[in-house]
C-alpha cells in the first residue's frame, strides 16, 4: 500500500517526519476522572538527540497454523523477547538515567514480512495500530490477531532501500511510542506481541529510531494554557489509557497538571 504524499510503502508517517526538534514546546496530555477533560503537562525541549536501536535477538516464530506461530505480550530485553527467553536482561528501550527531564519517542518497525504485532502502552491497555471501532481492547491474545487490528509489519516501515520506522504501532498517527519512566515507581515496558502470517518459520528483527527530548516543566498554568490552545509553539502528545489519571509519571511532574477540556483544544 502506498501513501501518494510521501512516497512510502506505508500508509503511515515515517518517525523522522512527526519529531520535535530542540527548543520546541511539548504538551503531554493524559487521562483525567471526569469524561471530556484531560491533565496536561507542558515542557520546553532544551536539547534532542537521536536513538537507535537494532533488535537482533530474534522472536522465533513456527509456520502460520502451527503450535508456536504467535508470542503473547512480552517486553524486549537485551537477551531477547521476555516471553521466550528465560533471561530476557534489560530492556532495550528503557532510560537509564535522568528520568525526571527524559521523554522519549519511538518508532518501532519489524524488519520481515507477513508478520502481524500489537503493543501494550504503559499501563497495560493494547494500543491498535489499524484501529476499527474501540482504540484499545483489554484481554487481548494471539487469537485476537487477525480481528482486533493488529498491525501488518510492512506497515511498521517505510519503503526503500533504508527503511525507516513509521508512527504505525502508536495511538495516533502523528506520534511516535511515547516513553517515559518515572524514578520512583520504576520502568513503563513497551510490551511486543507477534503472528507469523507466512507458510514457513520466521526468526523476527526489530529496528528502532526515535528521539530523546531532555525537557524542562512548564509550571505556570497561565502558560501551559497558552501551550494548549496553540497561542505559542507546541506539538500535543498523548499518553497512556484515558482513565489512568496517574500513569507512572516522574512524581514532581503531577505538581503542575493543568485541567483542561476540549473547548481549550486547538488541533
Amino acid at each position: 500500500m502506498t501513501d501518494t504524499t510521501n512516497q512510502y510503502e506505508s500508509v503511515y508517517p515515517a518517525i523522522t517526519d512527526v519529531t520535535s526538534r530542540e527548543r520546541d514546546n511539548i504538551v503531554l496530555l493524559h487521562g483525567n476522572s471526569n469524561e471530556n477533560v484531560y491533565n496536561a503537562l507542558g515542557f520546553q525541549v532544551s536539547r534532542v538527540q537521536r536513538r537507535i536501536e537494532r533488535v537482533t535477538n530474534q522472536v522465533s516464530l513456527a509456520p502460520s497454523g502451527d503450535a508456536g506461530d504467535s508470542v503473547g505480550f512480552g517486553f524486549i530485553g537485551e537477551n531477547g523477547h521476555s516471553q521466550t527467553v528465560g533471561d530476557p536482561g534489560d530492556e532495550v528501550f528503557r532510560i537509564d538515567t535522568g528520568r525526571s527531564s527524559t521523554i522519549v519517542e519511538y518508532g518501532v518497525a519489524v524488519d520481515q514480512d507477513n508478520v502481524l504485532v500489537a503493543v501494550q502502552n504503559p499501563n497495560g491497555e493494547t494500543v491498535m495500530g489499524l484501529r476499527e471501532g474501540s482504540s484499545r481492547a483489554r484481554g487481548f491474545g494471539p487469537d485476537d490477531f487477525p480481528t482486533r487490528g493488529a498491525v501488518e509489519s510492512v506497515n511498521t516501515r517505510t519503503g526503500g532501500t533504508h527503511d525507516v520506522p513509521t508512527t504505525a504501532l502508536s495511538e495516533t498517527e502523528d506520534q511516535g511510542l511515547v516513553r517515559i519512566d518515572s524514578r520512583e515507581g520504576g520502568a513503563n515496558y513497551f510490551a511486543f506481541a507477534f503472528k507469523n502470517q507466512a507458510n514457513g518459520a520466521q526468526n523476527v528483527t526489530m529496528t528502532a529510531m526515535g528521539t530523546t527530548y531532555e525537557v524542562r516543566p512548564v509550571t505556570n498554568t497561565e502558560r501551559v494554557l497558552d501551550m494548549v490552545s496553540g497561542q505559542v509553539n507546541r506539538r500535543l502528545l498523548t499518553y497512556g489509557g484515558w482513565g489512568n489519571t496517574r500513569p507512572n509519571l516522574p512524581a514532581e511532574w503531577y505538581d503542575h497538571r493543568v485541567e483542561v477540556g476540549p473547548a481549550d483544544l486547538r488541533l
